[in-house]
C-alpha cells in the first residue's frame, strides 16, 4: 500500500483589520494568536501554551508554544513588523499528534482542507507558506535506498498530477 500524506506545514496569518503601529503589538498580534488558538481548537486539545520555550521560526521575535510538547509547534509575530504576519508552524509529529486528538475528541478525522475551513476567520486572511508531503510505501517491498538513488540519478521520474 502507498500512502501519501502530509508532513509538516506552516501558515501566515495577516490581518485584515486597520490599525496603528503600536496596535500590532499591543492587540492586533495578540488577538489574531487568540482567535487561532480558538478556531483551531487547539485550546481544547493541549494542555497549555506559554511563551516558546523552543527556538522561533527564524526573524520573528514574540512566539509561544506547547509547554512540555514533545513536538514542535509554534505561533510567532515580529513586535515592530506587521507585514511578516503571524506564523503556524506544525512539525510532523504536531500535526500527526493534532490529528489524533482531534479524532479523539470529537470523533471524527480531521484532514488539511477541513481544517482550513475550520481556522476561517473575519480577523485574518491567511496562506499556506509550506507544505511537505510525505508517501509511506507499507508492506510493497520497495528498497527506499535503490529508489532515492534511482530518483537522484535520473533513472526513475516523480510525476504529481494528471498527465
Amino acid at each position: 500500500m502507498i500512502k501519501p500524506d502530509i508532513d509538516q506545514f506552516t501558515l501566515v496569518l495577516q490581518t485584515t483589520d486597520v490599525f496603528d503601529f503600536d496596535d500590532w503589538r499591543e492587540w492586533v498580534a495578540k488577538n489574531i494568536v487568540s482567535t487561532f488558538l480558538i478556531n483551531s481548537k487547539m485550546h481544547m486539545l493541549f494542555d497549555e501554551l506559554g511563551e516558546s520555550d523552543t527556538k522561533l521560526p527564524e526573524g520573528y521575535t514574540v512566539g509561544y508554544s506547547l509547554i512540555n510538547a514533545p513536538f514542535y509547534f509554534c505561533i510567532a509575530y515580529h513586535e515592530a513588523f506587521s507585514k511578516m504576519g503571524v506564523i503556524v508552524k506544525f512539525s510532523a509529529y504536531a500535526w500527526h499528534e493534532y490529528r489524533k486528538r482531534y479524532a479523539e475528541k470529537f470523533n471524527e478525522p480531521i484532514h488539511l482542507h477541513n481544517f482550513f475551513q475550520m481556522i476561517e476567520s473575519d480577523d485574518y486572511e491567511f496562506r499556506l507558506s509550506r507544505i511537505d508531503m510525505c508517501c509511506d510505501f507499507l508492506n510493497e517491498n520497495i528498497d527506499i535506498a535503490k529508489l532515492k538513488r534511482s530518483i537522484e540519478e535520473g533513472r526513475t521520474e516523480l510525476r504529481y498530477g494528471k498527465y
